[in-house]
Order: structure tokens, then C-alpha cells, then sequence
């Protein structure tokens, strides 16, 4: 029962465990960026970066400070010792140049704080083109793709590049506001004023109250021509009557070309700890559903897919893992010649990795490369305890103990060398724990898992293999009439067993006078 619980369990969390290619390593690096138009560099380094730098100096487990200076621009990278939590580190950050803004230029823009994120990285990159649609193409994905992606289990953002951006292009004339006396914040400051909705009171009628506003926006470019700039000589200029109005698109300053036709590029960004495996499948489902209400002539293509990748990879470790366990059952039966005793050992093997999976889930981990590894170098380890277990429980019952007691006996006699022996081996594996930095998330997970499972295994050879083996060793027949009727009652396996047993007894001669 007590297995059967496990089994049930460890299902639920191999179900639940997320995919990825390695695990995540998230590190520990804030960056400052600061933007201070118009600026010489020497300005910008003087001013902005040595006094942001000064102070950020202070900052609580600060490992190394890096700056970079431009013309207008300034970016401060902090690098914190490993293990540093990001979040109270921007948070520090923050207070830092809270305290030091006063000290900056007026016109300096605020400093903008970016945390380093493995989410901020692109899981997906997606090229879409359209023929009749092109014009349309940016507002059409804007509208009836961004919002289905973005509501998505796992989906941080989704993010655009190219396409046709509508907008009111205002084409002034130099010579007209000059002969009307206007200048250019005149023509800002109209347009401002005009397209807004204001707030006008509220308004009581018996128990109901009503809130009024004042429509003000633009809804038609035609609107925007009539705006009155001032009155002249009794007439009214208005902006048509300087400039000219396009309902028209915004200057191209990048140029996306997808497939040999135009188009658009989206890139998808998962959440700190989402699934990527999941998230992309989410993703490739949705954009499937999406196709049937949009225009025929548009269309997506993958670019890149990082769960293809991911899937592949893990995939090929899976794969070993299960051939390295095929050959240890092989090789099992090889020795052991019974289908039975076979059975026994070979069933250590998945309830073994059933408690490492349980593990990894209570860890926060994920199937990864790592992982993996970890378990193709573990699954040749976890029978060898119950192999001696085994060894000894058929040793009893040759001697003409019975069943029962054979399998209780047998592995309390060997039960502390089998601590003993693990243990030699969790002195290898557990240090990896230890490791520190970046190769420390990797190794562990390696380390940690490997001794979860050998720790699984030694479980399962004091407990499981004997339980096994009560129900699933046949005593041996002892009279001559139970002799009789196993003889005539030989099976495959048995007759294997018999046709080979002088050789193996041979080889343990040999051995013996060897040692």
C-alpha cells in the first residue's frame, strides 16, 4: 500500500513537471539606463554616470560595477554576488538613485532600472505576411492576435517588429505660418487642446445623477483640418489653411521582410518559471484557431521554436535513459536466469524514479538535460542493492528456508552493509549540492538527484525487494515427489536455467581460485 501511494504520487508530479533545457539560471544583474538628450558624452560621463556610479557604489553585496557612456546616454550595469535576490537588489538600487536625483541635471530623464530575467529571452519567433492585406496587416494582429496570445497560460509578452502603423501625418508650410505669424509649439499646443475629453460636472435629475463629459477626441482625420489656430482680419485660420493632413502611415525605420514577401515579425516571451514546452504548444494551438477568423491572405510561419529544440534534446536523454535500462534488465536476467527474481529486480528501476520524480517536483526542478543525466548515470546504481538483497533472500530459501522468512531474514542481514555501501557513493554525488555559482544550479541538481534516487533505491531494497520477493519466488521443492512434479512442470526459464548452471558454477570456480 505504502508503494502503491508512492506510484500514485509520483505520476501526479511527473505530470505536473515542467520541460526545459536546462534550469534555470537566473542572474544576478540590475542595470541603470539613463537618457539625457542633447548631451555631449563628457557631459553625460561627468554629470550622469560618476554620480550615479558614487552612489550605487553602496549598494549591499555588490560584486562589480560596469558603466557605459554615449552621446545622451548613460547605462550602469551592477553585477551582485550569486544568490543575491534581484528583486531586493533593484529594490536597493532604486533607493540608491531615489536619494542621488537631485544632484542630476533638470533635464536628465528619470533613470529606468532593468533586472537581467531568462523569461526576457524569445521562446518563439513568428513571421507573419499578407498579400491584399498588408496596409491592415499591424492593426489586424494588434487587435485580434496580441490579445488571445498575451491571455495565455505562460505568456509574459508579445512583442511586434514591421508592418504599416496607421497615423495623422500634419506637412506644415514654412511659408504660410510665417505669413500668419504661428510657429510650431502654436500648431502643438492647438492640437493638444482640441483632442481631449474633459470632465464637465454632473448633472441631477430627481434620484438619478449623471456624470457629463465633454467629447473632445479626434475621430475622423477631417476633423483634425478644421482646428482654429486664431482669427484674422474677421476670418478664422484654421490648420488646413497652413498645413496638410494625411491619414497615413508612420515613417518606415525598419524594414521586416518574411518568406520573400513583407510582413511582420512577432516574438514571444514566456513568464519567470512557465513551462516552455507548454507554453510554445499553447502558443502553435492558438495561432491554429486564430487562422480561421482571420483574412485568407494572411499567414504565419515559425521561425524559430526553442521547444522543438528543447524536445529533441531531451528527448535523446530520455532515450538513453531507457536503453541504459533495457541493458540493466538484460543483463539482470542474464545472471539471474529467472523471469520471477528478474521481476523483482527490475521493478526497483521505475518505483526508484517515481521518488527522484517526486523530488524534483517538491524541489521547484524541471526535466532537463541536467536532470536527465542525471538519472541515465543513476538507473545502473539503483539495483544494485536490491540485486544483493535478492542474492541473499535465494541463498536462504536454497538452504530450504521458507519463502516468508527468507525475504524478512535476508535483508536485515545485509541491511547495514547496503547503508554502508550507499553511502560510499552519496560521498561522490551529495558535495555537488555544495557548488556555488552558475556551474552550482547545474551540478546541484546532478548531485541532488543522484542521491535521491540511490536513497530511493536503498528504500526500495529494504522494503520493496522483500516484499517481492515473498509473493513472487517459488520455495524449493524439498521431497522427492515435489522434485518429481517440478520437473514436469519446467517452464522456458527454468530449463534455461538448468542448461547454463554448470557453466556459471564453472566461472565461480575459476574466480574462487583466482582470488
Amino acid at each position: 500500500m505504502l508503494f502503491l501511494a508512492i506510484l500514485i504520487l509520483g505520476i501526479i508530479c511527473f505530470i505536473k513537471l515542467g520541460v526545459d533545457l536546462t534550469p534555470e539560471i537566473e542572474p544576478s544583474m540590475v542595470s541603470v539606463n539613463t537618457t539625457w538628450q542633447g548631451a555631449s558624452c563628457e557631459d553625460v560621463e561627468t554629470k550622469v554616470t560618476r554620480v550615479l556610479e558614487k552612489r550605487l557604489g553602496s549598494v549591499s553585496n555588490l560584486e562589480e560595477i560596469r558603466s557605459s557612456t554615449s552621446e545622451g546616454r548613460s547605462m550602469i550595469t551592477c553585477q551582485f554576488t550569486w544568490g543575491t535576490n534581484v528583486d531586493e537588489a533593484s529594490n536597493d538600487v532604486r533607493d540608491q538613485i531615489d536619494r542621488v536625483k537631485r544632484e542630476l541635471p533638470d533635464d536628465v530623464d528619470d533613470p529606468l532600472i532593468f533586472k537581467f530575467d531568462s523569461a526576457n529571452m524569445p521562446i518563439m519567433v513568428i513571421g507573419v505576411t499578407a498579400r491584399e492585406s498588408i496596409e491592415k496587416l499591424y492593426d489586424i494582429i494588434d487587435d485580434e492576435v496580441f490579445q488571445p496570445l498575451q491571455r495565455l497560460e505562460g505568456v509574459g509578452s508579445v512583442d511586434a517588429f514591421g508592418g504599416l502603423r496607421r497615423q495623422i501625418n500634419v506637412t506644415l508650410s514654412r511659408e504660410l505660418l510665417a505669413g500668419y505669424g504661428l510657429t510650431l509649439s502654436d500648431i502643438e499646443d492647438a492640437i493638444a487642446k482640441q483632442n481631449s475629453t474633459l470632465p464637465a460636472g454632473n448633472l441631477k435629475m430627481g434620484i438619478i445623477e449623471y456624470t457629463i463629459r465633454v467629447l473632445g477626441e479626434y475621430v475622423d482625420p477631417d476633423q483634425i483640418k478644421e482646428i482654429p489656430l486664431l482669427q484674422k482680419d474677421g476670418a478664422i485660420v484654421r490648420l488646413k489653411d497652413v498645413a496638410e493632413v494625411k491619414d497615413y502611415f508612420q515613417e518606415i525605420t525598419q524594414y521586416t521582410e518574411t518568406m520573400g514577401r513583407d510582413g511582420m515579425i512577432m516574438i514571444v516571451q514566456k513568464r519567470t518559471g512557465a513551462n516552455t514546452v507548454a507554453v510554445c504548444k499553447e502558443v502553435n494551438k492558438e495561432l491554429e484557431r486564430l487562422k480561421e477568423t482571420l483574412p485568407r491572405d494572411i499567414d504565419f510561419f515559425l521561425i524559430n521554436d526553442s521547444s522543438d529544440f528543447i524536445q529533441k534534446s531531451i528527448n535523446n536523454v530520455r532515450d538513453t535513459v531507457l536503453w541504459g535500462g533495457l541493458f540493466v534488465i538484460l543483463v539482470s536476467y542474464f545472471f539471474l536466469r529467472n523471469l520471477r527474481t528478474s521481476l523483482v529486480i527490475v521493478l526497483t528501476i521505475p518505483f526508484s524514479l517515481i521518488i527522484a520524480f517526486c523530488y524534483m517536483y517538491f524541489m521547484g526542478w524541471t526535466i532537463n538535460m541536467i536532470s536527465m543525466s542525471a538519472l541515465a548515470i543513476a538507473i545502473g546504481m539503483v539495483v544494485d542493492n536490491a540485486i544483493v538483497v535478492l542474492e541473499n533472500i535465494t541463498s536462504h530459501v536454497s538452504r530450504g528456508v521458507k519463502v516468508r522468512e527468507a525475504s524478512m531474514f535476508a535483508a536485515s542481514e545485509v541491511g547495514l552493509s547496503l547503508v554502508a555501501s550507499t553511502a560510499t557513493t552519496l560521498c561522490v554525488f551529495l558535495p555537488l549540492v555544495f557548488v556555488k555559482g552558475a556551474s552550482g544550479i547545474m551540478f546541484r541538481q546532478l548531485g541532488g538527484l543522484v542521491t535521491a534516487t540511490l536513497l530511493a533505491s536503498l528504500v526500495c531494497a529494504l522494503m520493496l525487494t522483500p516484499m517481492l520477493s515473498s509473493k513472487l519466488i517459488k520455495p524449493v521443492p524439498r521431497t522427492d515427489k515435489e522434485k518429481e512434479e517440478a520437473k514436469k512442470h519446467r517452464g522456458l526459464s527454468q530449463r534455461l536455467y538448468d542448461a547454463t548452471e554448470s557453466y556459471f558454477q564453472a566461472f565461480e570456480a575459476g574466480y574462487g581460485k583466482l582470488l
